[in-house]
C-alpha cells in the first residue's frame, strides 16, 4: 500500500472520536446491532453540535457522515 491508498486514514486525526460522542449523547440506540451508527443519529449529533458552536466536532462528524456515504456508493456498485 502507497500514501495515496491511506489518505482517508490520515485525515482522520482521532479515531473513535465521533463513537465516543454519539454512544455518550444517545446510548446504544443510535448504533445498528453490527455496531455502525444510525445515519439519523449522526444528523441529529450533527445539529446538536452546530447549536453549540463546536467547530472541531462539527467538521468530524459531517466527515463521518460523508465517509458513510462513500461507503454505500462503493457498495451499490
Amino acid at each position: 500500500m502507497n500514501a495515496a491508498s491511506k489518505a482517508i486514514q490520515k485525515a482522520i486525526k482521532h479515531p473513535g472520536r465521533v463513537l465516543k460522542y454519539i454512544r455518550r449523547e444517545y446510548g446504544i440506540k443510535a448504533f445498528t446491532k453490527s455496531g455502525k451508527i444510525l445515519p439519523k443519529y449522526l444528523d441529529m449529533a450533527i445539529a446538536k453540535v452546530k447549536a453549540e458552536h463546536n467547530v472541531s466536532l462539527e467538521r468530524a462528524l459531517v466527515q463521518a457522515k460523508n465517509l458513510k456515504a462513500l461507503a454505500m456508493r462503493r457498495m451499490r456498485g
